[in-house]
């Protein structure tokens, strides 16, 4: 109940990290790309085309969906790196921020947690007196 609050976790270690996990498959070929500084797009895998989601089945899905050109890349199959760069530094932002939050409850638990005695403490944690505790009735 009297928690410490949770550190957060960053979600991707570096630029290339953020760039590789937004893709499920092909790894390689993307990583040999992003070598010559030709970055595929996110949505389209590079294909430069993408099932129409106007056109899901409520059983089928995306089955027998027509392809349509690609609106993130215009039908290039790439992305600018400058866009990639501002995603993952949005990405970033927000961990700062919630790094920042975590600070902020870090600070106030460990205010709350000097001003209560290791009884109260206990009792907050497992709502109950402690079992040897000076307070309890031994009639």
């Amino acid at each position: 109940m009297f928690d410490r609050p949770d550190k957060p976790t960053r979600s991707y270690k570096n630029f290339r990290h953020f760039y590789l996990n937004r893709f499920f498959s092909n790894k390689d070929i993307i990583i040999e790309k992003m070598e010559k500084g030709i970055y595929v797009c996110f949505c389209c895998n590079g294909h430069k085309k993408v099932k129409d989601h106007t056109q899901r089945d409520v059983y089928e899905g995306l089955k027998y969906a027509d392809y349509i050109t690609c609106e993130s890349c215009n039908g290039t199959g790439e992305l600018p790196k400058s866009l990639i760069m501002e995603l993952y530094k949005e990405e970033v932002e927000d961990f700062k921020a919630k790094v920042e939050i975590y600070r902020k409850k870090l600070a106030l638990y460990k205010s709350i947690k000097k001003k209560l005695t290791d009884e109260e403490i206990y009792y907050i944690d497992y709502g109950r007196l402690q079992p040897d505790s000076k307070t309890s009735n031994s009639n």
